[in-house]
């Protein structure tokens, strides 16, 4: 009986990793970099400061974090909602890419993001690093 339940174990073991490991290797770096620029929209919409920081390259969030008006106590998510919005057309040359904001009754924008350290970063550098 003890045995069983460890083969039962095992076996259980062995499908959660299969299907951890399915879905981070069928993850494409344009979703990674959509979600990071979702995540930077969420931020900025609900004024979550932390996380704008965060998901900013390292220059921009140095010079956010240096302004007279930054607040490192300051929570975000108290006067501020997430809008509704699309993000498309995301576009990777290297490590620089862009993503295509839009949202209704408003003209699209772009994001432009750069890839440090191996992470996706919001960077509006990176618009001159971005072969098209």
């Amino acid at each position: 009986m003890r045995r069983r339940w460890w083969v039962i174990g095992a076996v259980v073991l062995v499908v959660v990793v299969g299907g951890v490991l399915f879905l981070l290797l069928r993850t494409t770096e344009e979703d990674r970099v959509e979600d990071v620029a979702d995540r930077f929209v969420t931020a900025v919409d609900t004024q979550d400061q932390r996380t704008m920081v965060e998901l900013l390259c390292a220059s921009e969030a140095a010079a956010v974090t240096g302004d007279d008006d930054y607040d490192p106590a300051y929570d975000g998510y108290t006067s501020g909602f997430a809008r509704a919005r699309s993000l498309d057309d995301v576009r990777i040359s290297g490590d620089a890419a862009s993503v295509r904001l839009t949202r209704p009754d408003q003209e699209a924008s772009t994001l432009y993001l750069l890839r440090e350290n191996g992470v996706w970063k919001v960077c509006a550098s990176a618009q001159g690093k971005l072969v098209r």
